[in-house]
C-alpha cells in the first residue's frame, strides 16, 4: 500500500512544479501580449504609410488632370514653331516631361514606402515568431528533462 502512495506521488505534480509552470504560462502570456502590441503598433505604420500613399495617388491624380486638360488645349505658340522643332523639341514635349516625370517619381516612391514597410512589418513578425517557437521548445524539453528526472 505504501509503494501505491509513493507512485501516486510521482506520478502528481509537486507544488513546486505547479508553480514553475504557472509561470512559464505567466510569462508566455505577456510575451504574446507584448507581441500583439507591437503588431497593433506595426498595423498603425502601415495604415499611415497607406493614408502617405493614398495623399501622393491624389496628387499624381491632380497632375494628370493638369496634363490631360493641357493636352486637349495646347496653348497657343508665341514663338516660332519652325525654330522649335529645328532644336528636336516641341512645346508639348517639353510641358509634358516634368509632369510625366513627377508622376512617375511619385508612384514610385508610394510603391517604396509601402513595400518598405511591409518588409519591416514582416521580418519583424517572422522574428518574433520564432523566438515564441524557441522559447516554446525549450520549455517543451525543459519539461521532458523535469519529468525524466522525476521517473
Amino acid at each position: 500500500m505504501e509503494n501505491n502512495t509513493n507512485n501516486q506521488n510521482n506520478t502528481t505534480p509537486n507544488n513546486n512544479d505547479i508553480i514553475k509552470r504557472i509561470e512559464a504560462l505567466e510569462n508566455n502570456y505577456n510575451n504574446l501580449n507584448n507581441e500583439i502590441s507591437m503588431l497593433e503598433k506595426n498595423r498603425l505604420e502601415v495604415n499611415e504609410s497607406l493614408k502617405s500613399f493614398d495623399k501622393n495617388l491624389e496628387k499624381i491624380n491632380s497632375n494628370m488632370e493638369s496634363i490631360m486638360s493641357k493636352l486637349e488645349n495646347p496653348p497657343l505658340q508665341t514663338t516660332n514653331a519652325s525654330a522649335n522643332f529645328s532644336k528636336g523639341k516641341t512645346s508639348i514635349s517639353i510641358e509634358m516631361h516634368n509632369p510625366f516625370r513627377k508622376l512617375a517619381v511619385g508612384i514610385l516612391s508610394g510603391i517604396y514606402t509601402v513595400v518598405d514597410k511591409t518588409i519591416e512589418t514582416t521580418s519583424t513578425m517572422r522574428e518574433n515568431l520564432e523566438d515564441i517557437a524557441a522559447e516554446a521548445q525549450y520549455n517543451n524539453k525543459k519539461r521532458r528533462m523535469n519529468s525524466a528526472e522525476q521517473s
